[in-house]
Parts: C-alpha cells; sequence; structure tokens
C-alpha cells in the first residue's frame, strides 16, 4: 500500500474544516479538529513505504504542523524527531521538521 488516499483526504477536509473555525475565533473547536486531522494524517503515513521518502516527507511535515496547530506540542515533538531518524528523509522535509521543532519549542517557553 502507498498511501491511504481516503485517509489522506479526510485529513485535509478535517483540516480545512479546522482553519474554518480558528477563523471565526471557535479556537477550541480548531484544536480538536487540527487533533483529528493529525490522527487520520498519521493513518495516512503508516502505509507508506520506506523508499518513498518524498511522500514519506510530505506526510511527516503535514503531521507534525497538524499536531503543532492541535496545540499538541509534545506529540509534535517526538513525530519530528521520529522522522528526522530517517536518514534517507528528503532534505527539504528535514527543514521543516526542523522548523516545526523550533516553534514547539518557542511555545513551549511561552506558555
Amino acid at each position: 500500500m502507498i498511501v491511504d488516499r481516503t485517509a489522506r483526504q479526510r485529513a485535509q477536509e478535517l483540516a480545512a474544516e479546522a482553519e474554518h473555525e480558528r477563523r471565526r475565533g471557535n479556537f477550541s473547536r480548531a484544536e480538536q479538529l487540527y487533533a483529528d486531522a493529525a490522527d487520520t494524517e498519521e493513518q495516512a503515513l503508516a502505509g507508506v513505504p520506506s523508499d518513498k521518502i518524498r511522500t514519506l516527507g510530505i506526510l511527516a511535515v503535514s503531521l507534525v504542523a497538524l499536531r503543532y496547530k492541535a496545540q499538541q506540542l509534545s506529540q509534535a515533538e517526538r513525530s519530528a524527531h521520529e522522522y528526522l531518524a530517517i536518514t534517507q528523509l528528503h532534505p527539504r522535509a528535514r527543514t521543516q521538521l526542523r522548523e516545526l521543532l523550533r516553534a514547539c519549542s518557542a511555545s513551549s517557553r511561552a506558555e
């Protein structure tokens, strides 16, 4: 299995709905929807073969970003470290994951 496209599509739909709720000022609802999107993205990511480096990187960055937006900072950091440990990870994905780690650290310090 390459990517569970249904899960990927559902994650994107949930993220779009979360963004809509955030713009309306419904922050707790938005965070819950981002968390649901992250859980769904994780399902899609589980089916990606290790030789599909570009796909793996794209979905890993998406997962970490969704966890960050859901304010699930420790989970975002854990996932970022997990995917950064993959030595053949695409350089762009590696850069984006490091940026997300810095954002998570900054948010943790601000709390």
